[in-house]
């Protein structure tokens, strides 16, 4: 049986843009992690947190959308019965259009 290949996914047009990472920024002391992921089977970064980078429009699209849900305990009205309840969500990254290609860096191969 021959191998399955994967249609080519069009992520739209590159674009130039910084990169910040909210769930771990760094400080002084350390910098932010590098952040590696795959996106429609091809692979992307590694990106560091308040560098600029290109990358396709779809991929800086996903990276926006990826999030974490915000609990918050509250009583239940009838039974005083505490339970979470999501009140809210929180961006994991942000990126967004540069105005120059500062330090641009590619996808890895």
């Amino acid at each position: 049986m021959a191998p399955r290949k994967r249609k080519k996914v069009d992520l739209g047009p590159s674009v130039f843009c910084k990169f910040l990472n909210l769930e771990n920024p760094g400080n002084e002391k350390e910098k932010s992690p590098e952040l590696r992921f795959n996106y429609e089977g091809r692979k992307f970064g590694p990106f560091v947190s308040n560098f600029e980078y290109e990358m396709p429009q779809k991929v800086m699209d996903h990276l926006n959308e990826l999030s974490i849900p915000i609990y918050e305990m509250v009583n239940d009205p009838k039974t005083n019965t505490p339970y979470n309840e999501i009140v809210g969500f929180r961006n994991r990254f942000m990126a967004y259009p540069a105005s120059a290609p500062a330090k641009a860096k590619t996808e890895a191969k």
